[in-house]
């Protein structure tokens, strides 16, 4: 029995990855909602990107900046295209999820509110950008290895954390420990 729900654990885990992962698994989760957050809705929507050096206003009924700094991927337009034309229910598992498809599934995300102060260390950084959405200040990271950790003294905001991607299956407590898997060797 105790083998039969590995096997099924792996096989789930394998379909969420999607086909170019195998049978790796994958792992995705996000904070739970302790308040609803405030709306607030202005005329301009702005973004800006380092990397590529341009910026655009548009009119729009949500006000979003996203600020490149690091962006080996190149997918600083795609993510600007994303909060361009989207109206976000959950914006944390939602932006989280995206990045990880712009990723190609290949590496780890992490996406969290600025503000709350978590403690974090991600190594091989491949994308990192600050995005103020809604009123609230997010740090969006792509990267190959590293850890997270969810504990925080202060009172989180609501939907405070999002991550996709590969944590230590001995991961206990606060700490989320990520890696990157060897792919087709």
């Amino acid at each position: 029995m105790k083998l039969f729900k590995k096997i099924t654990s792996l096989l789930v885990a394998g379909a969420i990855g999607g086909s170019s992962l195998g049978m790796i698994p994958l792992h995705a989760s996000a904070a739970s909602i302790k308040d609803k957050p405030s709306y607030i809705q202005p005329l301009a929507n702005e973004w800006s990107s380092h990397s590529s050096g341009s910026g655009q206003i548009q009119e729009t009924m949500m006000k979003w900046n996203l600020t490149v700094s690091v962006d080996t991927l190149g997918i600083a337009e795609k993510m600007n295209r994303l909060l361009q034309n989207n109206t976000f229910q959950n914006i944390t598992r939602e932006m989280t999820d995206q990045t990880f498809a712009f990723a190609k599934n290949r590496y780890n995300v992490m996406l969290f509110t600025s503000d709350s102060k978590f403690n974090h260390h991600f190594q091989d950084v491949k994308f990192h950008a600050k995005l103020h959405y809604n009123g609230i200040n997010y740090d969006v990271y792509v990267f190959e290895n590293g850890n997270f950790n969810t504990y925080n003294q202060e009172e989180t905001k609501p939907w405070a954390w999002a991550y996709k991607g590969w944590i230590q299956s001995n991961t206990t407590g606060s700490n989320i420990q990520f890696y990157l898997p060897k792919l087709g060797a």
